[in-house]
């Protein structure tokens, strides 16, 4: 549901773009300032029993409920982080900053 949004606000920005350029072409003179600003986006993808795939564009924490304790993994923006679990994990959730 959250990349359709971004997907839809990305494109919404691209033709709000084409707009503005195609008139200040026919207009022959001008500038065009674009600004965007992209929402913050953390997933968490469980690839098997031993592993998960951490996507994000912001800064995120895994927590990782273990029968120790809880263990804490961070990392920052990626297309795509692989992260271990422990053996015994009982529970993980996704903090994204």
């Amino acid at each position: 549901m959250k990349r359709t949004k971004v997907a839809a606000a990305v494109t919404a920005g691209a033709l709000a773009a084409l707009l503005l350029a195609s008139t200040a072409i026919a207009a022959s003179s001008g500038t065009v300032a674009v600004t965007a600003r992209v929402r913050a986006y953390a997933a968490v993808t469980q690839i098997d029993a031993s592993h998960v795939r951490v996507q994000a564009n912001t800064p995120w924490t895994l927590e990782v409920e273990t029968a120790d304790g809880v263990v804490r993994v961070d990392g920052s923006k990626t297309s795509g982080t692989v992260v271990t679990l422990p053996a015994d994990t009982a529970a993980y959730s996704l903090i994204w900053n």
